[in-house]
């Protein structure tokens, strides 16, 4: 089941939650087993991509995810795991007027991260995870893993489009957003592009996995 989230204001912050976008990386990583889905895993609708299971969804870019989110008092201190640029930092602790603590992660396999990773969540902590999908969203499963609170938002690059380091997408890509991000890091890119898409398209004629995904709205 995966929980799609239409309304990024709606967030309770009273309970646990992973946030992840659902776009093409998401279902095709959920496809090769990459990201396991589960109930505290919440999704916000990013891309074409997320159409597939219902039509009517409307695209809520990254950015628009900062953009959108009101904190409330049970949230007192950020926690950015990934890249994180002085200005980005800036943005963030304007916006939200609280503490953000910056927490570079070493480059490596999601493995290699974990493995002297020993971070404990406060129960009044937001985490930004700032890495590329699937690796994001399997550091927030061993976040969840190791700690009886947490609050995390698997963002990527969004920060640093909403705080201005990165320019917008145009308004001719808006579904398209991943190919406009082809210009930095762009054979990653076109390699995680070629493995996702190849994935998508054996699951839906060979393996199955995605059409058996049901879908709940949670507000």
């Amino acid at each position: 089941k995966i929980n799609i989230i239409q309304n990024i204001k709606n967030i309770n912050f009273k309970k646990n939650f992973i946030l992840s976008a659902l776009n093409l990386a998401f279902v095709g990583s959920v496809s090769r087993d990459e990201i396991k889905l589960n109930r505290n895993l919440i999704n916000w609708p990013d891309g074409i991509f997320s159409k597939i299971y219902r039509k009517k969804l409307k695209k809520i870019p990254g950015r628009e995810v900062i953009k959108s989110l009101r904190i409330n008092n049970n949230i007192n201190r950020i926690i950015v795991l990934g890249n994180l640029s002085k200005n980005s930092k800036n943005y963030l602790s304007s916006k939200f007027k609280i503490k953000i603590v910056h927490k570079k992660l070493p480059f490596g396999t999601t493995n290699q991260i974990i493995k002297n990773f020993n971070f404990k969540i406060k129960k009044k902590d937001l985490i930004f995870l700032t890495l590329p999908t699937p690796k994001q969203e399997q550091i927030a499963e061993f976040l969840q893993s190791k700690n009886k609170n947490f609050k995390i938002i698997c963002i990527g690059g969004s920060i640093g489009i909403v705080s201005g380091d990165e320019k917008e997408v145009p308004k001719q890509l808006f579904y398209f957003e991943f190919l406009w991000r082809l210009r930095y890091e762009t054979i990653r890119r076109l390699k995680r592009l070629f493995i996702t898409f190849y994935q998508y398209v054996s699951d839906i004629f060979f393996y199955k996995k995605l059409e058996n995904i049901k879908i709940r709205i949670i507000g």
